[in-house]
């Protein structure tokens, strides 16, 4: 081979990567998925490499890949993004015919990503919340998300200003137990200062979402922060219509109240009552309480 040709030769070697549209690496015949996006916008794709994993976490993939391109700034939403995903098992489909799929986009720019799935089974349940939480608005799961950081589980950190944060997107969203959660950190002055009245407003929009701990909570805020007779009034109402619909913690509330007289005037066999319902639906304070209270009155039933 003359010199000419062998220069020539090596240059389109050289050029050929500037050129040529990258292509997924053959790995022998492991079980793989590759990822990507196609952004109709911008007109481009966006590429994993192979990686391994179990042939039924498709999904599991490509939540991962889509909170992916998200955080690392690729796409801001996914509202104009579709993202697939496919896996390679026993030469079902090989690099070829993954590349053929790839090929069926329309396509100017093709963007490689190093995205480094793991299979769910080794991610912490906090950072699956995130996904579906911030990428998919699963409102549940930023109440779920919200609550890990509350109690700093799930491979959180304990963390009450987060908490509260993913609380408000959760009610935001429609999810009364999320209002809950954070009326009670709005209650208890964690997450930020107390404020009372932003709490019953919490409590009372989950309790009009016919969510009984909502109305437990906002019944008992009413009473033992009235400013009136009718404050009193109102909160033993709710608490009553959450025990009659046996809502344990609300009959132990009741029965806390007849007994120590605080709201309503002292009432030994309404709380005898209320402690002995709470107790039969599995509350183990008012079964204590019970416990307390016929030590104080033997002769009642």
């Amino acid at each position: 081979m003359s010199f000419a040709l062998k220069l020539l030769t090596a240059l389109v070697c050289l050029a050929l990567p500037f050129f040529a549209a990258p292509v997924l690496a053959d790995v022998g015949k492991p079980v793989y998925v590759a990822c990507w996006a196609h952004q109709s916008d911008k007109n481009r794709v966006m590429w994993t490499a192979p990686f391994v994993a179990n042939n039924n976490e498709i999904d599991a993939a490509k939540e991962q890949f889509a909170g992916y391109i998200v955080k690392a700034g690729y796409v801001k939403n996914l509202s104009a993004v579709s993202t697939s995903c496919v896996w390679n098992k026993k030469s079902e489909k090989t690099v070829a015919d993954i590349n053929a799929i790839k090929a069926q986009f329309n396509y100017s720019t093709d963007i490689g990503v190093n995205f480094i799935y793991k299979p769910f089974s080794q991610v912490s349940a906090g950072k699956q919340l995130h996904v579906q939480c911030e990428v998919y608005k699963t409102a549940a799961s930023c109440t779920a998300y919200g609550r890990a950081f509350e109690q700093g589980n799930r491979g959180l950190d304990k963390d009450d200003t987060q908490a509260a944060a993913y609380y408000q997107m959760a009610c935001d969203m429609g999810d009364a137990v999320g209002c809950v959660y954070l009326g009670i950190l709005r209650d208890e002055g964690r997450g930020g200062p107390v404020d009372m009245g932003q709490a019953l407003q919490l409590y009372d929009k989950a309790c009009k979402a016919n969510n009984l701990f909502g109305c437990y909570r906002e019944g008992v805020a009413l009473v033992n922060h009235a400013k009136t007779p009718e404050d009193v009034t109102r909160g033993l109402a709710l608490l009553q219509a959450a025990c009659d619909k046996d809502f344990a913690a609300a009959c132990g509330s009741l029965g806390v109240y007849y007994h120590t007289g605080k709201g309503v005037a002292v009432d030994p066999k309404r709380a005898f009552d209320n402690y002995t319902k709470s107790c039969t639906l599995g509350n183990q304070t008012a079964c204590r309480n019970l416990e307390k209270l016929k030590t104080k009155y033997p002769d009642i039933s």
